[in-house]
């Protein structure tokens, strides 16, 4: 398959590969030059993917009341902001 690049650096995913990878409007690409020189993406976890990763680790370490996943979604915002 062959896209373009447009003159604002734009690209197409072919929907055969957005299907196969579950890309969609506002899925996060992670892009890098690989060690022989080609261009390679690599999908992100979303924000509510790594928090539901992380449901339930380390939860007997907390103290009463503690709410990691709810800190780690006020960060998130936060940095986006």
């Amino acid at each position: 398959m062959v896209t373009t690049l447009t003159g604002k650096n734009q690209i197409t995913i072919p929907s055969k590969i957005a299907r196969a990878l579950d890309l969609h409007p506002g899925v996060r690409l992670d892009w890098f030059i690989g060690h022989d020189g080609t261009l390679c993406a690599r999908r992100k976890a979303s924000q509510e993917e790594l928090s539901n990763d992380l449901a339930g680790r380390g939860r007997r370490f907390l103290s009463s009341g503690g709410d990691p996943i709810g800190k780690l979604i006020a960060e998130r915002a936060a940095e986006e902001a």
